[in-house]
């Protein structure tokens, strides 16, 4: 179900809470990324998360960050803007430009 592109993102068993209002806010106000909402219990056991949270999953590094706690769209904005990238990044011709 999960597909790895360079960063997806899923949130939030309750998505009409606080929480995942403020998980839609900072998703709309970031254009670069994919995200995504579920309320699906089979994909929260399947990715063993046991509470609300936002999830990215990438392939790269640690494969998966967690943001469970304090989750505002300001926290969201900055869990994405740490994790988005990979801690490494080969130095080429097409990435200096």
């Amino acid at each position: 179900m999960i597909v790895f592109s360079q960063s997806t993102y899923f949130g939030l068993q309750d998505v009409e809470s606080d929480a995942a209002k403020a998980y839609l806010e900072a998703a709309s106000s970031i254009d670069d990324m994919v995200f995504g909402i579920t309320s699906e219990d089979s994909l929260f056991t399947d990715n063993k998360v046991e509470k609300d949270s936002v999830v990215l999953f990438k392939d790269f590094d640690e494969k998966r960050n967690d943001l469970s706690e304090g989750i505002t769209a300001e926290s969201v904005t900055e869990f994405v803007a740490a994790n988005q990238l990979p801690l490494l990044i080969e130095f080429t011709q097409d990435v200096s430009i």
